[in-house]
């Protein structure tokens, strides 16, 4: 969030009904002069790819402007683990675990 916010501006991303940042729902990101960075595995169909930015700031006078950005990763380059859990599942099929 740019300064002069005085953490007067929240903000929270989510799709659909599910809250992503923060992971608490009851809760919403709050700065002053900072960018808020974080790391998140949420997987999204291409059906429905919208997200969600909701902002607001209930005890200012002035305007303010956030600035939002998402970096998307196929799910393969972002979760490289599930390539490996998928043949393991394949060879517990072949094996009749």
């Amino acid at each position: 969030m740019p300064p002069g916010c005085h953490r007067l501006v929240y903000a929270t991303v989510s799709h659909r009904l599910t809250q992503l940042m923060p992971f608490n729902p009851d809760d919403a990101v709050r700065a002053d002069g900072e960018t808020v960075r974080g790391e998140y595995y949420y997987e999204i169909s291409e059906s429905e790819p919208e997200l969600i930015l909701r902002a607001w700031s209930p005890l200012t006078a002035y305007p303010h402007t956030i600035t939002f950005d998402v970096n998307m990763l196929p799910a393969e380059v972002a979760a490289p683990w599930q390539i490996i859990r998928d043949f393991v599942d394949i060879v517990k099929k072949l094996m009749g675990i």
